[in-house]
């Protein structure tokens, strides 16, 4: 057998469908019916999350308590010394909810002056 006498075949061989792991399974939630991940949760929904998060807590060694900063709305995690009481760790830094607070505070005030500017240059009403 001659080995030039063969010939290279090119032949567009179709690949099989990429199955993935939910075909042939129905989906019970679209989209559409997906919960919205950057939507806002209310205030009832958070401090129901921070309830349930302080009862997990307590079948460990150490303390969590979870709270919202009523400042900044932002959830505070303490780690507490069940014995002395003693807070170990608290995230974020007492600190950071200062600047975190002044720096709404500072957006705040921004928004309000910007609006007075542009009410006074466009003699537009807000």
């Amino acid at each position: 057998m001659n080995i030039q006498s063969i010939n290279s075949v090119k032949a567009n061989i179709a690949r099989p469908e990429q199955v993935s792991p939910q075909k042939g399974r129905e989906k019970t939630e679209t989209k559409a019916d997906a919960p919205d991940k950057n939507a806002p949760i209310s205030r009832a929904e958070l401090d129901k999350a921070v309830e349930y998060a302080n009862d997990t807590g307590k079948i460990l060694k150490r303390k969590l308590n979870f709270a919202v900063d009523d400042s900044t709305e932002k959830i505070v995690v303490k780690v507490v010394d069940e014995e002395s009481g003693e807070v170990i760790r608290q995230v974020p830094a007492t600190e950071m909810l200062r600047i975190s607070a002044h720096l709404r505070q500072l957006r705040e005030m921004n928004d309000r002056v910007m609006g007075a500017v542009k009410s006074a240059i466009l003699d537009v009403k807000y």
